[in-house]
C-alpha cells in the first residue's frame, strides 16, 4: 500500500511539474550545460582573435539550442572571460571558471597557445575536454601530455613544409629567422630549422625578442637582410615592421615571409607604433603570407543542415562588452596548406592574387608579377 501511494505521489508530482512547464517559458524546463569560455578579447602582446571568434561561439550556441533534436531537454550556455594572451591569467580564469558552481562541462578555448598549452596540461586532471578554434602549436599536438585537447585549426607545423616548397620553388638557400620567444613559436622555429637542414638551406641568422624587437631588427640589418621567415603575433608585427622601415629592411634588401592569419588592415590600427600607416605599408609592400587554405564544398550540407552557397548563414549582432559588431560568416570546410602572396596596395587589401615578388639565384634583384594558380 504504502509503495502505490508512493508512485501516485510521484506520478502527481510530474504532472504538476508538466504543468507548470507548459505556462513557463521553455528555457526554465530545460537542464544548464555550462561550457566555459576562455578568449583572448584584449592584451599588449600576443592574439586578440577572440573579439572575431566570439559572435562565432554565440550563433553556435543559439542554432544547437533552436534545433529540437540534438540537445532535447538541455541547454548549452557558457560562461567566460579574457585570457589577455596571458598564461599566468588564463590559468587564473580556468581556476574560477573550474571550482566555481555551476559544474562545466568543458573548455572551449583558449584561443593563443601559450595559454593553451597551460590549460589543457591541467584540464586532464580533472578529464576535462579542451576544444581550441585558434591554438597551432606543434606542441599541442602530443597526445600524453594533452590527454584531453582538441582544436579546430591545423598544427603550424603544417606550414613549414611549404615555407620549404616555397624557398625551393624560387631557389632561395639561404633565410633570416625573427620569432616572437613564446613557446607556440620556439616548437615551430624548431621544426622549420631542422627541415632546413634537410633540404640544404641555410639558416643565417635566428633572432627571437620578448617584447621590443629593436635589437632583433638590428642584427637582422647587420646580417644584410635577404629572405626573413617571421613568425608572431598580429600586435608584434606592427612593431617588427615599424623596425624594419627604419632600418631600410624592405623593398630591394629583403623579402619577408609572414602568418596570413592577420585582420585586413592589421597595420593600420595601432597608435602605439611609432611610424605612420604608409610608412608601415610601404615596408610591407611585396611581403608573402602564408596562410590556411579553406576548401569549401558548394551546395554540400553540413552537420547543421545548412549548405556553403558563397554565405552559409550569418550573424549580424553585436557585443558591447567586447564591441563586436557586423557580421560573422560561418562555412562547413576542412583546411590545408598553401601560399597566399600578399601585397599591400591602396585599397587596403593585404592580401592579393596577384603580387610582385623577386626572383632569386644566390641574391635577390629584379621583381616581376606572378599570379598564384593552385598549391606549392
Amino acid at each position: 500500500m504504502t509503495q502505490r501511494w508512493f508512485a501516485v505521489g510521484v506520478l502527481s508530482t510530474g504532472f504538476a511539474f508538466l504543468s507548470i512547464c507548459s505556462m513557463l517559458p521553455l528555457s526554465f524546463c530545460l537542464k544548464e550545460l555550462v561550457l566555459a569560455g576562455i578568449f583572448p578579447f584584449t592584451g599588449k602582446s600576443g592574439w586578440t582573435g577572440g573579439i572575431g571568434c566570439f559572435p562565432a561561439v554565440q550563433l553556435a550556441l543559439e542554432h544547437v539550442n533552436d534545433h529540437p533534436h540534438l540537445l532535447p531537454g538541455y541547454q548549452l550556455t557558457m560562461r567566460y572571460n579574457d585570457s589577455e594572451c596571458d598564461p599566468e591569467k588564463g590559468m587564473a580564469i580556468f581556476s574560477d571558471l573550474i571550482y566555481n558552481k555551476p559544474q562545466k562541462i568543458m573548455v572551449l578555448g583558449p584561443g593563443c597557445s601559450a595559454v593553451t598549452e597551460t590549460v589543457a596540461e591541467a584540464a586532464k586532471m580533472w578529464n576535462l575536454v579542451v576544444m581550441s578554434y585558434g591554438s597551432t602549436s606543434p606542441a599541442l599536438s602530443d597526445r600524453r601530455k594533452y590527454k584531453t585537447f582538441f582544436r579546430t585549426v591545423p598544427s603550424a607545423g603544417f606550414h613549414n613544409p611549404a615555407y620549404i616548397r616555397l624557398l625551393k620553388h624560387y631557389g632561395w638557400q639561404k633565410i633570416h629567422i625573427i620569432y616572437e620567444a613564446e613557446k607556440g613559436f620556439n616548437s615551430i622555429v624548431g621544426n622549420l630549422e631542422k627541415l632546413c637542414e634537410q633540404n640544404e638551406i641555410e639558416v643565417v641568422t635566428r633572432q627571437s625578442f620578448l617584447y621590443d624587437p629593436t635589437e632583433a631588427v638590428r642584427n637582422l640589418n647587420r646580417s644584410d637582410g635577404g629572405i626573413i621567415v617571421g613568425l608572431f603575433y598580429e600586435t608584434s608585427a606592427r612593431l617588427v615592421f615599424c623596425e624594419a622601415y627604419k632600418n631600410n629592411l624592405y623593398g630591394n634588401r629583403s623579402i619577408w615571409l609572414i602568418d596570413g592569419s592577420f585582420a585586413n588592415n592589421w597595420f593600420k590600427v595601432d597608435p602605439g607604433v611609432t611610424c605612420t600607416k604608409d610608412e608601415l605599408q610601404e615596408a610591407l609592400e611585396g611581403h608573402l603570407t602564408l596562410e590556411p587554405f579553406n576548401k569549401n564544398s558548394p551546395g554540400v550540407s553540413t552537420i547543421s543542415g545548412l549548405a556553403d552557397n558563397r554565405a552559409v548563414f550569418q550573424s549580424a549582432g553585436t557585443s558591447d562588452d567586447h564591441k563586436v559588431t557586423g557580421k560573422s560568416e560561418l562555412r562547413g570546410s576542412h583546411s590545408g596548406v598553401r601560399c597566399c602572396l600578399g601585397y599591400c596596395t591602396s585599397s587596403d587589401q593585404v592580401h592579393s592574387s596577384a603580387s610582385r615578388i623577386w626572383k632569386a639565384t644566390g641574391r635577390f634583384y629584379v621583381f616581376g608579377r606572378i599570379h598564384i594558380t593552385g598549391h606549392l
